[in-house]
């Protein structure tokens, strides 16, 4: 994985560290923490409180897409929502925001236009 993140200049050297200390040391995995949650407050409560957590953060996140954080809010929302249905997205200018949305032979071209009173 590092050599092909090397090869392909992917920039993700912090996320393969991560990932290095995780095969490492197994206390830090999801699972591990997991199940000590379960085992300290029970299946239940452990889980439920995860639950509304998820829930708190998929809320509070509901328009930001994930890895597009530099885009307008709104292209984010348009992004997102063509992505649930199986629109393709490709960025052709991310400071313009401008973008094209794809699906079989239609395309559609979207750009930003800024209003400047």
């Amino acid at each position: 994985m590092q050599q092909i993140n090397e090869i392909l200049e992917l920039g993700q050297e912090t996320v393969l560290e991560h990932v290095r200390r995780r095969v490492k040391d197994y206390t830090l995995t999801y699972a591990y923490q997991i199940v000590e949650k379960v085992k300290k407050e029970g299946y239940i409560k452990a889980n439920l409180e995860l639950a509304k957590q998820y829930k708190n953060e998929a809320y509070k996140n509901r328009f930001k897409f994930e890895g597009y954080e530099t885009l307008e809010l709104s292209t984010q929302i348009l992004m997102k929502e063509a992505v649930k249905r199986g629109i393709k997205v490709e960025i052709l200018d991310e400071s313009e925001n401008f973008i094209t949305l794809k699906k079989g032979r239609y395309i559609e071209y979207i750009k930003q236009f800024w209003d400047r009173y």
